[in-house]
């Protein structure tokens, strides 16, 4: 995006300061929802001969409905937004390069 001139400038900057109040307000006791209890999470370890072990999580769902959530990984790059309907499981895996070795802390609601 290119900017004309000074006027559309001028107009810009006036909206930085809204823009950081509005971040700066923001509730800090807002949080994420997590997935239902019903969706159950279960990580291994997987060794592979000569190549990097590999941290193994698996999500099913046992809800009576499909459930839409990703994967938080603590040490290594989230998953991403998935719908599982009912009885399904995605698995997702992340290489072990150096400790401390990647774990998914929360499935999130997305």
């Amino acid at each position: 995006m290119s900017i004309a001139n000074t006027s559309q400038l001028k107009k810009l900057i006036t909206l930085i300061p809204a823009v950081l109040f509005a971040v700066a307000s923001w509730p800090n006791n807002v949080q994420a929802a997590t997935a239902p209890s019903c969706v159950n999470l279960r990580q291994s370890k997987q060794v592979i001969r000569l190549a990097p072990d590999k941290i193994v999580a698996t999500a099913t769902n046992n809800c009576s409905g499909t459930q839409r959530f990703r994967m938080i990984w603590a040490f290594a790059v989230d998953g991403s937004c998935i719908s599982i309907p009912a009885g399904g499981s995605r698995t997702e895996r992340r290489g072990i390069l150096s400790p401390p070795s990647p774990t998914v802390s929360e499935l999130r609601k997305c």
